[in-house]
C-alpha cells in the first residue's frame, strides 16, 4: 500500500509539472511531446530540464509537453505509448529507437568542457576495501540500467578487458536512476556502483559524497543525442534542431539553461557518431 501511495503521489507531481507549466496552455497550438531519459530522480530532473522545455515552447511556438518516464526501464515504453515527437537519450537507447521507431539524430549534447564525449566511473564507499576492478569479484554492484552507456556499457567493457564479467563474477543490481546508485553506495547497501562521471557533482547538491571513492574511470563515449522519429513532423524536427543549436553561453538566459543542463551547447549530429557504441554493444552481446 505504501509503495502504491508513493507511486500515485509521484504521478500527481509529474502531472502538476506539466499541467501547471506555462507551455501547457491551449490556444490551438500544435502539441509537441518531448521525452527525456530519467537519469535522475524527479526532483533533479525537474530542476534540470523544465527551463529547457519552456525555452523550446517559446522558441518554436509549439505547445511543448514534457512526457515523463519514472525510470530507465520504462523509458522505451513511454516513448512508444506517448507517441513522442522528440527524444533526449543516451547513444545505446538511441540505437534501440533507430530499430523500433526509426529514430534519427537532430543534435548532440556538448559537455561543459566543450567535449562531445563523456565517460563513466566505478564508485565505492571509502570503507569498502575495494581498490581496483579485480576487487569487484563476488561483489554487489548497482547500476541504474543495463541500457546506460556511461553507467553500464562503459564499465563492463573495462571489466571485460580484465577478464571480469557481469552476472558471472559480480552481482548486478538494477536500480532506477543514477543518483539512487550513489545513495545506495553511500549507505553501503551495495558494494559498488556504475555511474556517469558528471553524476557526482550533480548529486552533491542533494547529498554528501565525500565518502565516495572512484575506483576507475572508463574510456570516453558519445554524449546524449536529441532525436526525432519516423512519425515526427519534419517541420517540428527542424524547429527543435534550430532552437537547440541557437543556445549559446553569451546570452544570459541561454547560459542559465545550459548551466542547469550541465552543457556548453548542442552540435549537429549524424548517425555515424554512434558507431562505436554499436560495435561495443555487439561485442558485449548487449541487445539493441
Amino acid at each position: 500500500m505504501r509503495i502504491r501511495v508513493s507511486l500515485v503521489i509521484t504521478l500527481l507531481v509529474l502531472g502538476l509539472l506539466v499541467s501547471c507549466h506555462p507551455t501547457a496552455g491551449t490556444g490551438g497550438k500544435k502539441t509537441v511531446k518531448v521525452t527525456i531519459l530519467p537519469e535522475y530522480s524527479l526532483e533533479l530532473m525537474a530542476g534540470k530540464y523544465m527551463d529547457l522545455i519552456n525555452y523550446l515552447a517559446r522558441e518554436t511556438g509549439y505547445r511543448v509537453e514534457y512526457v515523463s518516464s519514472l525510470s530507465y526501464s520504462n523509458y522505451l515504453s513511454t516513448v512508444e505509448a506517448s507517441k513522442a515527437d522528440i527524444g533526449f537519450q543516451n547513444a545505446l537507447i538511441y540505437e534501440i529507437l533507430v530499430n523500433t521507431r526509426g529514430a534519427y539524430p537532430l543534435v548532440q549534447a556538448i559537455g561543459s568542457n566543450g567535449s562531445r564525449t563523456n565517460r563513466g566511473i566505478i564508485i565505492t564507499h571509502r570503507g569498502s576495501g575495494i581498490h581496483n576492478v579485480s576487487d569487484l569479484k563476488g561483489k554487489r554492484v548497482m547500476v541504474a540500467s543495463k541500457k546506460a552507456v556511461s553507467g553500464y556499457l562503459a564499465q563492463i567493457a573495462e571489466c571485460a578487458e580484465q577478464g571480469i564479467y557481469p552476472d558471472r563474477d559480480m552481482w548486478i543490481i538494477i536500480g532506477t536512476q543514477q543518483d539512487q546508485v550513489v545513495r545506495k553506495v553511500l549507505q553501503r547497501d551495495v558494494d559498488a556502483g556504475f555511474v556517469r562521471e558528471d553524476v557526482l557533482p550533480a548529486v552533491a547538491k542533494l547529498m554528501d559524497v565525500s565518502n565516495i571513492r572512484i575506483v576507475q574511470h572508463t574510456k570516453y563515449f558519445p554524449n546524449w543525442v536529441v532525436s526525432a522519429f519516423r512519425e515526427t513532423d519534419l517541420e517540428v524536427a527542424s524547429k527543435v534542431r534550430e532552437a537547440l543549436l541557437k543556445l549559446n553561453e553569451e546570452d544570459p538566459e541561454h547560459r542559465r539553461i545550459l548551466q542547469l543542463l550541465g552543457l556548453k551547447g548542442f552540435a549537429q549530429s549524424a548517425d555515424s557518431d554512434y558507431e562505436e557504441v554499436r560495435k561495443i554493444a555487439t561485442r558485449l552481446a548487449l541487445p539493441f
